[in-house]
Formats: structure tokens, C-alpha cells, sequence
């Protein structure tokens, strides 16, 4: 419990000195991720919207050799075929994009359909319902 109190208040103070530019949304939270909508980011080609999206680990992930606590993602969301893809995607050494660029990747995914349930969904849902 100790341990998920610190990383609670390392993560808010973390966030909390992001660049003012960057309007960080919450848009879910669990015991092992969190997951961000920069809401600076979003570009809305009807029927099509870019988010860019942080998604911040509490334990390490491998990606190839290396280790990454976070990534940084540029989605593209068509909202009327309701699929999406990974335009680009930066791994982070540290939480919060901190730290060195483990890896980088701007080779787009192709388009793969929006389960009906699950991290993705949720950001379909935001990057498509009317804005309120």
C-alpha cells in the first residue's frame, strides 16, 4: 500500500510539471496504468480524429531489450467505419514521457476495428461523441 501512495504522489507531481500546453486528461485509471487524452491534441477531420494519448505503466514493460514505464501515441480514429490506427508511438524510460527514448515509431498500423470494450473503445468514445 506504501508503495502505491508513492507512486500515486511521484505520478501527480510528475504530472502536475508537464508543459502548460499539454491538457493531460484522465480518461481511466487502474492499479497498474493510467491512461491520458492530450486534449490539445485532438484534430477532427470529419468523419476521421487524431488523439494523442499517454499511457503511463506502474511497473516496467520489455520492449526488445530495453525497458519502458510510458508511451507516448498518435491515434487516428475513423469514427463512421469505427476503426482506428497507431500513426505513431514513442516509448519512454521513465513515467509521465520522461527520461530517454527507448524507442520511436512513426510507421502507421493498419486500421484494425474498436473492440466493444477495453482502453481503446473508451478512446473511440472520447475522440467521437460530440464535443460537450
Amino acid at each position: 500500500m506504501k508503495n502505491i501512495s508513492r507512486i500515486c504522489v511521484v505520478t501527480l507531481l510528475l504530472w502536475l510539471s508537464l508543459p502548460a500546453h499539454a491538457q493531460l486528461m484522465l480518461l481511466l485509471q487502474n492499479q497498474q496504468y493510467s491512461v491520458y487524452v492530450d486534449g490539445s491534441s485532438i484534430r477532427q477531420d470529419t468523419p476521421q480524429v487524431t488523439l494523442t494519448v499517454l499511457h503511463d505503466w506502474v511497473a516496467p514493460h520489455p520492449i526488445y531489450t530495453a525497458y519502458y514505464l510510458s508511451s507516448l501515441t498518435r491515434q487516428l480514429f475513423d469514427c463512421v467505419q469505427q476503426q482506428s490506427r497507431v500513426l505513431s508511438v514513442t516509448y519512454f524510460e521513465k513515467n509521465m514521457r520522461y527520461g530517454k527514448i527507448i524507442l520511436r515509431s512513426d510507421d502507421p498500423s493498419v486500421w484494425q476495428p474498436i473492440p466493444s470494450q477495453g482502453v481503446t473503445h473508451q478512446l473511440w468514445q472520447r475522440a467521437c461523441s460530440p464535443s460537450e
